[in-house]
């Protein structure tokens, strides 16, 4: 498909620019959006781990803004997300007149309610980017899509089929919706030598003959790396000790994941890094051996595309709808049953444990889909289709 040649302005609205799924996705196709000839930017509130990346490719704005919900009380909350709406609408139309911005693609609910101020005052298109399942981590807002008349201010969606008839069902119509294939940064992300690998492992305290299960994301508490540990914890029990936990990242709840790490007792068997540049990620994935996104019903998840372009074992969860098989297949990943998803994955672990050459043979072919088939040009110009389907 071709991408529509009129050189565009895009704007993507998404508060934080810290490390975290729905940022390196965000990065990844502003920077095909400016090689296909358009200017992007990106406004947010709060962090700095991504700011050099995204200076590279285009113009990062920060907004002055408190955070979304802040208060000890309701009174407090309700005058907070006010002013955020208010304030946010303000700044925002002034940038999009200043800056002649053509597209605005939100992220979040409550930035979305500012793209539609927005679009109404400058007449600006305003575009939702569903980063994960709406019904799974904001289903207060999706229930109120109807009544707070949410999608009246919106051009289109971008999704995918799972998430995009969830908005269906709430009265969206399918015209609406265009659907994105899931993507990988191939460059940034790409498997390393076994020495390098062990060369990095070591310098993080991980023994080169231990089964690392490894997490790479934000460690807020809707993060399914909770999950993970829970995963170690049951694989102990199996009487599997062989293994260390790497956790990479940090956010909200970091001080309650070491504690969660210490209380399950594994403690001695990981390593927990806090934040770390970006640039490091892909060192990161290499010293992992298996990468898990468990939860019952997983949609996506840029730590496992990153892990299979790194060449590392997925290991993620076949759930009611069947996004993962769309990206994970058997010849180079691992899924298990949604019904049992915690033992069914420490099952997995022991058998992949058991069997390395396995291992590196799906991990070769995951990287090798993951290059053929999930590049983000491919992302950017189905973006750029859906955004002409809609003059």
């Amino acid at each position: 498909m071709k991408a529509p040649s009129r050189p565009r302005h895009i704007a993507f609205h998404y508060p934080g620019i810290n490390l975290g799924g729905q940022q390196t996705y965000t990065l990844g196709l502003m920077r095909e959006l400016v090689a296909l000839g358009h200017r992007v930017s990106w406004v947010y509130h709060y962090g700095d781990a991504l700011l050099p990346d995204i200076a590279r490719i285009g113009t990062a704005l920060q907004l002055p803004m408190p955070k979304f919900n802040a208060g000890a009380f309701g009174v407090q909350r309700v005058l907070n997300r006010q002013y955020y709406w208010r304030i946010g609408a303000h700044l925002m139309s002034g940038f999009c007149r200043r800056e002649a911005v053509d597209v605005l693609v939100t992220a979040s609910t409550p930035d979305t309610i500012i793209g539609n101020s927005v679009a109404r005052r400058t007449g600006t298109r305003h575009f939702r980017l569903l980063g994960g399942s709406l019904r799974q981590v904001e289903p207060h807002w999706l229930e109120r899509w109807p009544s707070w008349g949410i999608d009246t201010g919106i051009t289109g969606y971008f999704g995918w089929d799972a998430v995009l008839e969830e908005l269906v069902s709430f009265g969206v119509t399918r015209h609406k919706c265009v659907s994105l294939p899931f993507p990988v940064d191939t460059v940034k992300h790409h498997p390393l030598p076994l020495s390098e690998r062990l060369e990095i492992r070591r310098g993080l305290g991980l023994r080169d003959d231990a089964l690392v299960i490894g997490w790479i994301g934000r460690t807020n508490r809707n993060m399914q790396v909770w999950d993970t540990v829970a995963l170690a914890r049951r694989v102990r029990s199996l009487g599997f000790e062989n293994f260390q936990l790497l956790l990479v990242g940090g956010g909200d709840d970091f001080e309650a994941l070491k504690a969660e790490v210490r209380d399950a007792g594994l403690a001695n068997c990981s390593v927990l890094t806090g934040w770390l540049p970006y640039d490091r990620m892909n060192a990161m994935a290499n010293a992992m051996d298996i990468v898990p996104l468990l939860e019952p019903d997983p949609h996506g998840g840029s730590i496992l595309r990153e892990a299979m372009a790194a060449g590392r074992l997925a290991l993620s969860v076949d759930g009611p709808s069947r996004v993962q098989r769309s990206f994970m297949h058997d010849a180079h990943a691992v899924l298990v049953p949604s019904e049992t998803y915690l033992e069914s994955a420490a099952q997995a672990v022991l058998a992949l444990a058991a069997d390395p050459a396995r291992r590196e043979a799906l991990g070769h072919a995951a990287a090798l889909y993951a290059r053929e088939q999930m590049s983000f040009r491919r992302l950017a110009e189905e973006f750029l289709a859906g955004v002409a389907r809609f003059e």
